[in-house]
């Protein structure tokens, strides 16, 4: 094989060689992007060397770019169960706490079983879905796990005299090297792989507990219904085995793809770059562990008989899917598919310096050229001028629109239709008319819009026929979208009607008592509801008057012993006079200046107020980062932070009251849990020597600088102040004088927009360094020309997309979808769109040149 280099200089041969001759101690490459390359290498050479899986080495790496050999782990059951497995400490206790739920089942009373159980059961399942829903989210998130790992030491060598526990230490050392004899030494694993041996005990036991009380409680709720013959049992137990058949193997063959490393949420700590295949289970549905891979709850419920066993396999299974909605999904998304860095061309302008630095960053290659993600109407590379497609979308009840004739004539064709299923009586010419209207409309569904397609695809009649009448294909293909869009509501009117009460009497007598005793349970249910809270209403009424009288009481008789902010109790010994912050008006878009933003009748308001001292209000144009410099004194807290607010937000200038929102820095680095409280930190902190402040004092003070940007911004405009607090806590030490954020108006009362060309070069230059801030001067995603595309991230995060849309709103007065800009996808194809809109709303605006529309 040839000689690899990875990008940053380092030679992937060389980490190859010292891997595999001192794998108890991982390796760092000088870069992440070679550690990624490294590893894949790595990989992909043991996977052609044709070894047995349990002799190949696996390689990961870890998130500053350490590369090492990933030590073979067993699944779960095989771990606790398998004989031939060695044991330790942690599988004594699992196995302990399963035998201790199994021998609770048999001693409890029988009429206590079934709650108690299902009580068991919640509490598990709500250790799975949230307990380690939320670990992850932190890990995934902030690297929360590994960073109390770091903080606490536990994984450090007690001769270093950093790890205050030396009996711990040694425990799970023996432990861990228990379980793993093979590629693995303790002391010289990854922080991040010995946090995740740790993580997966807590796994292993959370979900063994959780499976193990399912079953229980099923056993405890089983039951053999009254009446039912020998053939139903059979078919139950047989059609609940064969589910539960298939969830296992299900499991089994997801566990095979995707191993031990990914089973276990291993891409939350440490990464495998490595090419899988998605065979088997994943070609039969996507997510197959937590869509199919729940079928056996529903076997189970089948062989138990009981309801209460099936509504908590409901439960149980919904509760999955959000966890993976909110949590696997997004993190899978996070870590494997984020979007491709942009192609660029080095053709930008000179002088075009609104992107700090981001020049040299960008890639050769052109972009493809604009294309709408809707049907295609025309292409704007081939039209003069360009039109981007419409974003106004049909489809779907998140689109819906009552100013478009086609949403009200379908809301109201569904009124009509229920109103007649409702009222009209459950007899046989009724029932025959609503099965002749269901099988109307699915024909009309299945063969009509089948054959307009197919007419459409072959011979365009469909847009010949409006063509002919001096109609545009755009003006068909609106068309065509509402006769779609009526056809697939009709089709699904069938929920209430006579059809499916004259479906529900023909289906055979069992079934007809299964979704009858469905109904009566929620019935019951929601009944029993209303009637507890209708009973409690006069309690909880009563209640909650002692509580607001108590509580006034309170207030009035101990007014500072009650708060509901951080205060910290060592405020003694700081003076606040010591603590300053500044904002840095050095930077290109923050000055000095007294001009008001807002719109003003009279010419006087507009003029800058004359003051008799040296304040200067601070304007910062939105978007751009903001430098702000720190002063404190020396013994100041570790855990300083300064943080971003609206002004008027905080009625106190002692103690911040409102939540920051994220919009805050750390002062010192590494000081805090969360792994974005430094990002912003530009000088830590250095320390100033002999300084007078301005009472003449002389001290030694510490001083530093931050940056805040992107995510720690305001978007919108205002007035705003920094907000410099203590060690944690919420006291206020400083407080920053008020700058504004502001979007200059765009002045285009001479402006005239017929004409076309001229105007939009105009516009796309008043839009491109608005655009550049918005999507955070970052390189990847904003535009260096008015021609350059966006960056694949600005469809994928609407974040970006939202921040534009304030912005054109405040400039020009006009307001888009935020679907607009994501399918635009240029500053050329926006500044179309305003000039368009501009031009339509000229004859209604206050004067005759066309002015800024009004707010």
């Amino acid at each position: 094989m040839s000689e690899l280099v990875g990008e940053a200089g380092v030679d992937v041969n060389g980490l190859r060689e010292r891997l595999p001759q001192h794998h108890e101690a991982p390796h760092e490459a000088e870069s992440v992007e070679t550690a990624q390359e490294a590893v894949k290498t790595f990989n992909e050479d043991e996977s052609k060397k044709g070894k047995d899986d349990k002799d190949k080495k696996t390689y990961g790496r870890t998130p500053d770019g350490t590369v090492f050999i990933v030590a073979p782990t067993e699944d779960m059951v095989s771990q606790l169960f398998d004989p031939t497995q060695p044991k330790n400490a942690s599988d004594i206790a699992i196995v302990t706490v399963l035998t201790y739920l199994c021998a609770l089942l048999y001693f409890l009373p029988q009429s206590w079983k079934a709650p108690v159980f299902a009580v068991i059961f919640l509490f598990w399942r709500a250790c799975y879905n949230v307990g380690i829903g939320w670990l992850l989210h932190m890990q995934s998130h902030h690297k929360r796990l590994v960073v109390w790992a770091k903080k606490s030491h536990i994984f450090e060598n007690p001769e270093t005299g950093k790890n205050p526990h030396p009996f711990l230490y040694k425990f799970l050392k023996q432990e861990m090297e228990t379980k793993i004899p093979r590629d693995y030494k303790f002391e010289n694993a990854p922080i991040e792989f010995n946090t995740w041996l740790m993580f997966r005990r807590l796994v292993d036991l959370i979900l063994m507990c959780d499976f193990t009380s399912y079953c229980l409680f099923a056993i405890a709720c089983g039951s053999h219904p009254t009446g039912e013959t020998l053939l139903m049992t059979i078919a139950r137990w047989v059609g609940g085995l064969l589910l539960v058949a298939f969830n296992l193997w299900v499991k089994l063959d997801a566990h095979r793809v995707v191993g031990n490393f990914a089973w276990s949420w291993g891409d939350c700590f440490f990464l495998i770059d490595q090419e899988l295949t998605f065979d088997g289970v994943y070609e039969l549905a996507p997510h197959p562990m937590y869509s199919v891979g729940y079928c056996g709850y529903y076997g189970i419920s089948m062989m138990a008989a009981s309801y209460n066993v099936l509504f908590i396999s409901i439960i149980a299974h919904a509760a999955q899917l959000i966890f993976l909605v909110l949590v696997e999904s997004p993190h899978i998304e996070r870590t494997y598919n984020a979007p491709p860095r942009p192609k660029r061309v080095d053709t930008a302008p000179e002088d075009n310096t609104s992107i700090n630095g981001v020049k040299d960053r960008m890639d050769d290659t052109q972009r493809p050229p604009y294309k709408t993600r809707l049907m295609s109407v025309g292409d704007p590379s081939t039209n003069s001028p360009p039109q981007p497609s419409n974003l106004h979308h049909l489809i779907g009840l998140q689109n819906i629109d009552l100013h478009r004739v086609t949403d009200v004539s379908a809301i109201v064709l569904q009124i009509y239709m229920y109103t007649f299923a409702f009222f009209t009586p459950s007899t046989w010419p009724w029932q025959t008319l609503f099965i002749i209207n269901a099988v109307v409309w699915r024909l009309w569904y299945s063969i009509g819009i089948g054959s307009i397609l197919q007419q459409q695809s072959s011979k365009k009649r469909w847009m010949r026929h409006f063509l002919k009448y001096g109609e545009t294909r755009e003006e068909a293909w609106r068309q065509w979208k509402g006769i779609y869009h009526i056809a697939m509501l009709y089709r699904s009117l069938r929920e209430e009607s006579g059809v499916s009460r004259s479906i529900k009497r023909s289906l055979p007598s069992p079934l007809q008592k299964w979704t009858g005793s469905v109904d009566k349970v929620l019935d019951d249910g929601v009944e029993f509801l209303e009637d507890m809270l209708d009973a409690a209403s006069p309690k909880l009424a009563e209640g909650f008057s002692h509580f607001v009288t108590d509580s006034r009481t309170l207030f009035k008789q101990l007014p500072a012993q009650i708060s509901i902010t951080r205060i910290s109790p060592d405020l003694a010994g700081y003076d606040p006079n010591d603590y300053t912050l500044e904002i840095d008006t050095s930077q290109p878009g923050v000055a000095l200046g007294e001009e008001v933003s807002t719109d003003m009748i009279s010419q006087v308001g507009l003029s800058p107020q004359e003051h008799q001292d040296s304040f200067r209000r601070v304007t910062a144009q939105y978007g751009v980062p903001l430098k702000v410099r720190w002063t404190a004194p020396p013994n100041h807290g570790k855990k300083d932070w300064i943080g971003l607010y609206s002004v008027g937000d905080n009625a106190s200038r002692e103690v911040t009251k409102v939540l920051s929102q994220g919009r805050w820095i750390a002062t010192n680095k590494g000081t805090w849990d969360y792994s974005n409280a430094d990002d912003g930190i530009l000088v830590s902190e250095q320390m100033v020597s002999g300084t007078t402040r301005s009472d003449g004092e002389t001290k030694d003070y510490m001083s530093g600088e931050v940056e805040f940007s992107g995510d720690k911004l305001w978007w919108k405009q205002g007035i705003f102040e920094f907000r410099y607090h203590h060690n944690g806590k919420q006291n206020v030490m400083a407080i920053s004088l008020p700058f504004e954020i502001r979007i200059d108006r765009f002045d285009d009362e001479q402006i005239d927009y017929n004409a076309d060309r001229t105007v939009r070069s105009t516009i796309e230059q008043a839009l491109l360094p608005v655009l550049q801030n918005c999507f955070d001067r970052d390189p990847d995603v904003a535009p260096r020309t008015a021609d350059e595309t966006f960056g694949p991230t600005v469809e994928r995060t609407g974040k970006y997309a939202k921040r534009v849309v304030y912005a054109v709103q405040q400039m020009f007065g006009i307001e888009f979808a935020a679907e607009v800009v994501q399918s635009d996808g240029s500053v050329k194809n926006l500044a179309w769109r305003v000039c368009n809109a501009k031009k339509v709303l000229a004859p209604y605006s206050m004067l005759s040149t066309g002015p800024a529309t009004p707010d």
